[in-house]
């Protein structure tokens, strides 16, 4: 089951961290391609803030890294890969049209995405995402946070689409919930997406020509696209006690600041 929550809910979000920040889960956007290296850095709003500092290389192509907040600023996501990456059968075999919680990726992505696990540490789990259709060279990445576990709603998820100065989408990040078994023990985490599409960025990828580079200036259509397994109703309030609740036992955990 998917809706969209109009505007005031998401200026219900302010509740989250107070000011335009809250009011978000992703604040910046920033890229560079450059003969045939893919840079792509997510910035998170403040209220996602993650206490952890990593950086995991993908094979030989290049690195996921996990880039603590500072002041004002949440953390980051940054992904630097070669585009010959896109081509490897061991990262590209394994495909999936779905989160770790069992939930559909958000609407935006609309294809399969291969998945790689390239982290595992005691409080998260990263995975890779490549899309390897043409016009559809996704890449994405999930933190898995053992904190989002059963005092969260199962197979939840909240996601926001970015867009650029053109009002193109150019990616998305999401919330999401935990995958519980029947008798509600954790078989995964929740935690936190992001997915961009490197097609709309870079058009023309994998040209050396084509060098790209700058900070992209990324708004909202001030929606958020809800998804909740069949048969679970989800009111706008429980949405935003999940974003809520997320930012509380996160900090609660040591894992937010």
């Amino acid at each position: 089951m998917k809706k969209i929550l109009l505007g005031s809910v998401i200026t219900l979000l302010a509740a989250c961290g107070g000011g335009n920040n809250g009011q978000k889960l992703v604040n910046s956007f920033a890229f560079e391609y450059k003969d045939g290296d893919a840079l792509l850095d997510i910035g998170f709003s403040q209220d996602f803030s993650l206490n952890l500092e990593i950086t995991k290389t993908i094979k030989d192509y290049g690195a996921i890294s996990f880039i603590p907040g500072a002041g004002d600023t949440g953390f980051s996501i940054r992904a630097l890969l070669a585009t010959k990456a896109w081509l490897d059968d061991i990262l590209t075999v394994n495909k999936t049209s779905r989160l770790p919680n069992g939930a559909p990726f958000p609407s935006y992505i609309g294809t399969q995405l291969s998945t790689f696990e390239f982290a595992s540490e005691s409080k998260f789990k990263g995975l890779l995402y490549l899309g390897t259709e043409p016009q559809k060279k996704y890449i994405g990445t999930t933190v898995a946070l053992n904190f989002v576990s059963q005092n969260f709603p199962s197979g939840l998820t909240v996601s926001q689409r970015l867009f650029n100065g053109k009002n193109e989408i150019v990616g998305v990040a999401t919330a999401y919930g935990p995958l519980l078994d029947k008798d509600g023990k954790v078989v995964q985490p929740g935690g936190l997406f992001a997915a961009a599409n490197l097609s709309t960025i870079f058009p023309g990828i994998g040209l050396a020509s084509a060098n790209k580079s700058g900070k992209m200036d990324i708004h909202t259509d001030g929606n958020l696209e809800i998804y909740a397994p069949a048969g679970v109703k989800v009111t706008d309030e429980q949405a935003l006690d999940f974003l809520l609740k997320f930012k509380k036992e996160g900090k609660a955990a040591g894992v937010f600041k």
